[in-house]
């Protein structure tokens, strides 16, 4: 077992481009970092891990060895950063469960962790499925809900939002005087609420339910008594549904019962789904190959995203938090080749890992993705060994491309020094990068373009800031530099780039005050001098001995009303003239002279 948290720096190539169609690009990662905890040999575990929004815990079921992966088993939670593992079906009196629960989700800030169990030593009646959740902060076990086994199955997902506050779970039927329910769990207020919502029978083995953030909206696989299946987001609010499973121009998915593992993004708007309908897309498939499609409810829009062929399928999509990044395995490009893949909805384009891994005959389950998009974990087994051998493995695709200015704010005064900020890119590039900086009449800026290559997208290139000396007397004026990208990169054209903002102020000299009496020299060698300037400015003094030209320069700080103090110690007979000068801005300079009696010998 390694763990690993780190900036990554990923170099990709073309894998493949394609022609037709589909305009996007698929791209295979030199190495995706990967981190594998192996938790015995064999060692099954199904059928879906869940993930923590940041990356950082993975719930997942573990049976003991020699058990089929469609046994009862244990939840544990693994922990990237540490290595370590918790067991999540404890009793509410802290004791560990036996190996009788099923289907594990964490929430999205990793405290909470929802699970069915039949364990009689969690207080499971007989013959009964029971929902539990865990409080992995106050190491609270709760009893969300029991039912038959026959109707609250062990082998369905429940759902949580990304708070742990709202819990969705479905009662199995079966028939039109008992259909199945859909029920939302409140864990502040304990209230149990049922969904009227129709058509709701399960679909299949390890369907996810899913909740938005807020507790709005719920996407889920429902089959009628009729026996026709559909993929529908229900609004709480409103109290309406939505078929999901349709193309863009509305028309539902055929042949009908064809999709599956719907996936949605926190606020709701986003769904992605696999299915086999040939005319999702445009133009139809001839095929009922088994493709990933994101159905974008506000905009209207179904896109699809994996291009298979013949037999092979692209499967197991999972969505990020905001609807930018969908993860599956399958197949980015029309012969291209089997991969974990990324899709950048903004980009329009893919990024693959393990393609080395599967090209050896393996296989990977089930991956899931962090609510950044940068984390993915999935099951990763060995093909053609009995019995499999299963690892989980937690693939860090990166953070998201961008082009980063350090400092972000610039505080100057117009006419005086300049300031800079430095900026990078976060990862190389396929190609060069140009970053363009535009800012207004306040500034300048210089240089007003840079570009990144392979070589240099980490070094800071050096933006030089100047403000303008208006001689108008104003409140301080803030600027804004922003920045843009032009590059044949599709990750970079999307990039998130800094904006640095720049606040000049009107230039205040500083300004020394004579010592003593005008016209009497200062009858001590150590002489104290005070003046003002700009709060917090540095000030530089230059003290210049009169007959020998000598010089002596010191700064001293001004304090936050902007009053400065310094002693000059030790200085001879004769005359003296101090000037000051902050920020590149020149202050006043004064005269006095010293005369101090020696003693005679």
């Amino acid at each position: 077992m390694q763990t690993m948290r780190s900036t990554l720096h990923h170099a990709a190539v073309i894998l493949a481009a394609c022609g037709g169609f589909w305009t996007g690009q698929a791209y295979a990662q030199a190495e995706v970092p990967t981190q594998w905890y192996a938790y015995g040999s064999p060692s099954p575990a199904a059928p879906r891990p869940s993930l923590s929004g940041d990356g950082r815990y993975v719930a997942f079921k573990y049976v003991p060895s020699g058990s089929s992966t469609l046994s009862p088993g244990n939840i544990l939670v693994y922990d990237a950063v540490t290595g370590g593992t918790e067991q999540a079906d404890v009793s509410p009196a802290g004791a560990p469960s036996s190996p009788n629960s099923e289907m594990p989700v964490i929430s999205g800030n990793g405290r909470f962790v929802i699970f069915i169990s039949r364990a009689a030593d969690l207080g499971v009646p007989a013959s009964n499925g029971s929902l539990f959740i865990r409080d992995r902060q106050l190491g609270t076990t709760e009893l969300v809900a029991t039912n038959n086994i026959n109707r609250l199955r062990n082998n369905f997902y429940a759902g949580i939002n990304s708070d742990g506050r709202y819990v969705v779970y479905r009662i199995e039927g079966g028939n039109t005087g008992n259909p199945a329910q859909l029920y939302i769990w409140d864990r502040i207020t304990k209230v149990t609420e049922a969904l009227p919502i129709p058509d709701v029978e399960s679909v299949g083995i390890a369907e996810r339910i899913n909740i938005s953030s807020d507790g709005r909206y719920i996407s889920y696989a429902g089959r009628s008594l009729a026996n026709v299946v559909n993929l529908y987001v229900y609004d709480r609010s409103t109290g309406t549904r939505e078929i999901v499973n349709v193309n863009t121009a509305g028309e539902a998915a055929l042949p009908a019962g064809s999709s599956r593992n719907p996936t949605m993004s926190d606020d709701g708007k986003v769904v992605a789904f696999q299915s086999t309908a040939i005319n999702l897309s445009t133009p139809n498939e001839t095929k009922t190959n088994n493709d990933i499609f994101v159905r974008d409810r506000a905009a209207g829009t179904t896109e699809r995203i994996s291009f298979t062929t013949a037999s092979l399928l692209s499967i197991e999509p999972s969505i990020s938090a905001d609807g930018r990044y969908v993860i599956y395995q399958g197949y980015a490009a029309s012969g291209g080749p089997k991969a974990v893949w990324l899709y950048d909805r903004l980009a329009k384009a893919s990024r693959g890992g393990l393609q080395a891994y599967l090209a050896q005959g393996k296989f990977v389950e089930n991956p899931v993705i962090s609510a950044d998009g940068r984390y993915v974990a999935l099951y990763a087994t060995t093909n053609g060994s009995t019995p499999l051998t299963r690892q989980l493995a937690i693939l860090d695709f990166g953070p998201p491309h961008a082009v980063q200015a350090n400092p972000t704010s610039l505080q100057l005064i117009e006419g005086g020094v300049a300031g800079t900020y430095g900026l990078t890119l976060n990862r190389a590039p396929s190609t060069d990068v140009t970053v363009s900086a535009a800012g207004d009449a306040q500034i300048t800026w210089s240089p007003a373009q840079i570009t990144f290559t392979a070589a240099n997208w980490d070094l800071p290139q050096q933006v030089t800031v100047h403000a303008i000396a208006d001689n108008a007397a104003e409140p301080p004026q803030t600027s804004a530099i922003l920045h843009t990208v032009s590059t044949a990169d599709v990750f970079f054209k999307v990039a998130k780039t800094s904006v640095v903002h720049v606040v000049s102020s009107d230039p205040v000299p500083p300004v020394v005050i004579a010592p003593g009496t005008p016209g009497q020299p200062l009858q001590s060698a150590d002489v104290t001098l005070n003046g003002s300037a700009a709060p917090g400015a540095t000030v530089l003094l230059t003290l210049t001995e009169s007959a020998s030209g000598n010089v002596q320069a010191v700064s001293v700080a001004a304090n936050g009303e902007g009053q400065w103090l310094y002693t000059f110690l030790g200085l001879a007979n004769g005359g003296y003239t101090v000037s000051a000068e902050a920020d590149g801005i020149q202050g006043n300079t004064v005269a006095f002279s010293v005369y101090v009696q020696r003693d005679q010998q």
